[in-house]
């Protein structure tokens, strides 16, 4: 897999993490040093969810392709995985402003 081909999947995964989820906004976020997404609140910017979140560092990899892939199977696999429909969960309780 090229690192064009895990960018372009990695994309797809945060546009379904949007829109399976309305209380979260998703993006992907990358940098000279790392790939990853990260989220915010939607009512609310400044609040963000870290357990969504990851960041895959150039560093920890031998191949740059290998950190790409990394975040892009991780964004994957919480479509897969998650609850973030769930009206229980933390994030989908109504904000009133405090």
């Amino acid at each position: 897999m090229t690192i064009a081909e895990a960018r372009k999947r990695l994309k797809e995964a945060v546009r379904k993490l949007n829109k399976i989820q309305n209380s979260l906004v998703f993006e992907v976020v990358e940098s000279d040093i790392c790939i990853g997404f990260k989220n915010h609140a939607k009512r609310n910017p400044h609040l963000s969810f870290g357990v969504y979140a990851h960041k895959s560092f150039f560093d920890d990899y031998k191949e740059k392709v290998d950190a790409y892939i990394n975040a892009m199977m991780i964004a994957e696999l919480i479509i897969a995985a998650s609850r973030l429909n769930d009206p229980q969960a933390y994030h989908n309780i109504p904000y009133h402003g405090y």
